[in-house]
């Protein structure tokens, strides 16, 4: 039939990338216990389930082998990439500590606690106003986003 899809073919699929925050969390940021059942049952087909997070890599890297996941781990929005214990950064923290430190200069904005191991991207807690962050910042080479947790400042 034109244009319908068929499900893959055992060993067609090597990889799922699922995010975490919102995905696999509720608004509690409790994790969803059949969805990781789901999930396992993925891994153990032989399919690797890869963990995406703006969270900080400690958190996600825990998150990822103690739920028994073998994919690589995406963190910080992408920012940091770990696979078989080895970590490739794909951001440069140059420019949005660069960013941050102009924003400093125009307002309070205060980092998450977890920042402390937060490598590519600042994380501030969201009691600054996005907009407010965007203003500070423009023409500075970062995009600024909301997770819906922190706002990020990231190249």
């Amino acid at each position: 039939m034109a244009g319908s899809r068929r499900r893959p073919r055992p060993g067609e699929v090597k990889a799922v990338a699922v995010d975490v925050d919102g995905t696999l969390t509720d608004d509690s940021r409790r994790v969803g216990l059949d969805a990781v059942a789901a999930l396992r049952k993925v891994e153990d087909s032989g399919v690797h389930v890869m963990l995406a997070s703006g969270n900080v890599l400690p958190i996600a890297y825990a998150l990822s082998t103690y739920l028994g996941f073998k994919g690589p781990v995406i963190a910080e929005n992408g920012g940091l990439v770990c696979y078989e214990q080895k970590v490739y950064m794909q951001g440069d923290p140059r420019k949005p500590k660069a960013a941050y430190r102009h924003l400093l200069t125009k307002m309070d904005a205060p980092r998450l606690f977890t920042d402390k191991w937060r490598v590519t991207e600042i994380g501030l807690r969201p009691v600054v106003k996005l907009a407010a962050v965007k203003r500070a910042v423009k023409g500075f080479d970062v995009d600024v986003l909301t997770s819906g947790y922190a706002i990020h400042i990231m190249q």
